[in-house]
């Protein structure tokens, strides 16, 4: 088996020096659900699929964090409270870290007896035989963590769904076999207090976690089945702000791991973590070289609409930018339609996210439309000044202003499917068939 496979079956490996094989058949679990400004029905549904996993031995611990409204978090806190003694709710109020921050209190606030901990959103709901299965699999004591496929309740019944879901296909081979960031993970918890928990300083902290953990020699695991269902709503700006940290989150760490990969001699990173590492960085490396080439398209529409006297006709230009254009569309050739238009859609920022992270910028947590009406505003402007500066003559003009009109479609895809991620939002997320995860 290829070692690109690690994250997808657990391979035979000798455990970590100090790790024991299961103790008990059963051992307890405990599961942490952090949340900030979630809404209560989703986090409800959460918590009752809970409460029904067949599994002997839990522990439910809820945090929330910097959320405002009383009426959200008092709802979900109420409803702790009936679920009984083993579901504990903590307000925080602001918190450092984020989502890390309240990852790291409910792993302080951890049961001494609990021997795997387990991760779930609002809006997660898990099959009663979830626990079940994935414990099983730590019978490998050198087994660190294993995660779980979840389907989307409503992402074939939207348009946005659909693309959304066909964007997230193009990078399921990203980092393979070098970080697990796969949905529903369950840790050994000795192997995550072993990692010093999660690192609130990351953009994406489950792939800091993830490459410690493959530093400390745990092995990975995915289960075979969806162990769950996301019944939460989709919006454009949690998409899209989830892509760049993930994408700023790699960059920064290939700008990080520069000597182990440049150096072969570095033993910091195995051959395969390496491959993975640079593998997993094409994707945006593409984006980041197309927003490289609307930059230099706009400033050689500047000087040519200040100065056109002394601009030349930039023909050697032409050729390269047309390829820089096309980069995001070719990466994502053979995945169809929908793959092609959220590719587009998230193409500037995650180019944007991929310099940043590669020069240690400071990257967003939010998303939106800001940066692309910037941009898409600027490509227009200089279209219309150099087709009424006139430059480099009739056809040649045209050209460049062709080639603007490209370089602005990334733009264009972005505005189209944030308007679709609204009317998927607003529309009933109700799961059609929740019953078969509930049997």
């Amino acid at each position: 088996m290829n070692a690109s496979d690690r994250s997808i079956v657990a391979q035979p490996a000798a455990a970590p020096r100090g790790q024991r094989p299961l103790a008990c058949a059963w051992p307890k679990v405990s599961i942490h659900l952090p949340l900030r400004d979630a809404e209560p029905e989703l986090v409800r549904r959460t918590l009752d699929s809970l409460a029904a996993l067949d599994y002997p031995d839990i522990e439910v611990l809820v945090v929330d964090t910097h959320t405002a409204d009383p009426e959200l978090w008092e709802t979900v806190a109420e409803h702790c409270a009936r679920l009984g003694p083993q579901f504990r709710f903590f307000h925080l109020g602001p918190w450092p870290g984020f989502r890390a921050g309240a990852l790291n209190f409910a792993l302080r606030e951890t049961a001494p007896d609990a021997a795997f901990i387990g991760i779930v959103g609002a809006g997660h709901v898990v099959r009663p035989r979830w626990l079940r299965r994935v414990v099983r699999l730590f019978r490998d004591p050198g087994l660190g963590m294993v995660q779980s496929p979840m389907e989307h309740a409503d992402r074939e019944e939207t348009r946005f769904g659909q693309i959304a879901k066909a964007e997230c296909a193009t990078h399921d081979g990203d980092f393979r076999g070098l970080l697990p960031l796969g949905p529903l993970p369950v840790f050994r918890a000795e192997a995550l207090r072993r990692a010093g928990g999660w690192e609130e300083q990351s953009l994406y902290p489950e792939m800091a976690l993830g490459l410690t953990l493959l530093r400390h020699g745990w092995e990975s695991a995915a289960t075979a089945e969806p162990m769950g269902l996301l019944v939460s709503r989709h919006e454009f700006s949690d998409w899209q702000a989830r892509r760049q940290r993930q994408v700023a989150s790699g960059m920064a760490l290939l700008r990080q791991q520069a000597r182990a990969l440049l150096w072969p001699r570095d033993r910091a990173l195995t051959r395969a973590q390496r491959s993975g590492l640079l593998a997993g960085a094409l994707p945006p490396l593409a984006d980041m070289l197309s927003l490289a080439g609307l930059a230099l398209s706009l400033g050689a529409s500047a000087m040519a609409i200040f100065e056109p006297e002394d601009t030349p006709f930039p023909l050697v230009l032409m050729p390269l930018l047309l390829m820089l254009a096309l980069l995001p569309a070719l990466r994502v050739a053979g995945h169809g339609w929908n793959a092609l238009w959220g590719s587009a859609a998230l193409s500037w920022r995650s180019g944007r996210a991929g310099w940043q992270g590669l020069m240690g910028g400071r990257i967003s947590r939010r998303g939106g439309t800001r940066v692309e009406s910037i941009l898409l505003i600027s490509l227009g402007l200089c279209a219309l000044g150099v087709a009424l500066a006139n430059p480099w003559g009739g056809m040649r003009s045209l050209l460049w202003v062709a080639l603007l009109a490209l370089q602005a479609l990334p733009g264009v895809a972005a505005l189209a499917v944030a308007s679709l991620g609204r009317r998927s939002a607003a529309s009933n997320y109700a799961a059609p068939g929740l019953h078969r995860y509930m049997a």
